[in-house]
């Protein structure tokens, strides 16, 4: 031991060994958590905000639809913006396991850890309204890049999704506002809807299903509270 402590204070001597001071070490530290913290940060904003449009377009609720509303899901989803929060998620992941809490950790569990990590506050966030009230400023203060990744948000919808406002009861289904445009819905024997409810005259519902002219076949009707778009 004392040869080899020897040796190293030799190299130190002879300029073979850099000391670093202690503050080097402490901003090292300092910045690894700051670049950690960001890229959570960042990963958290992309979750939240993919939940967000989820939401306004209505293709959140079509699982409830069946195979066929799931499928939709998977192919209506904003894959760009999922494959960017991919690669932050990566890139967290690559910061946790280089730093010193994690070193004796199993790679998976780093990984779980930083993904349910990025979940639960995104989940708490998402019980929020800050999306709202960020669409909300940069909307009137026309923030670049901002305003054009929130306008499209709710205003252009995947076809064979419709959102309005029930104007009229016919045969076999009504008559639903949508942006001016009245489209008439039809409900069929597999049709999947609200157990127990009726519809009346002013009632907010999504639609999913096949739209043709001003006529839309229903696969699936969910009834929408007045805060969804």
């Amino acid at each position: 031991m004392s040869t080899f402590k020897d040796t190293i204070i030799d190299k130190i001597k002879s300029g073979e060994v850099a000391m670093k001071p202690k503050w080097y070490f402490v901003l090292r530290a300092f910045l690894f958590l700051c670049s950690m913290l960001f890229v959570a940060l960042i990963s958290v904003y992309l979750l939240t905000f993919i939940v967000f449009a989820l939401h306004k377009t209505g293709v959140w609720f079509t699982p409830s639809f069946g195979m066929r509303g799931l499928m939709f899901l998977v192919v209506s989803s904003p894959w760009v913006l999922i494959l960017v929060l991919c690669m932050f998620l990566g890139l967290l992941y690559v910061l946790v396991t280089h730093y010193s809490f994690s070193y004796r950790k199993p790679l998976v569990y780093s990984m779980i850890g930083s993904v349910l990590f990025v979940i639960a506050i995104s989940s708490f966030v998402a019980q929020t309204s800050i999306h709202d009230r960020v669409q909300t400023f940069v909307e009137a203060h026309q923030v670049p890049g901002f305003t054009t990744l929130y306008d499209a948000v709710g205003k252009e919808r995947p076809a064979g999704i419709a959102v309005g406002t029930i104007s009229e009861l016919v045969e076999n289904g009504f008559v639903l506002q949508v942006d001016g445009e009245l489209v008439t819905i039809k409900i069929g024997l597999l049709t999947r809807q609200p157990t127990g409810k009726e519809y009346s005259i002013g009632d907010k519902v999504m639609v999913l299903g096949k739209k043709t002219d001003t006529t839309m076949q229903a696969f699936g009707i969910r009834h929408l509270d007045n805060t969804t778009n």
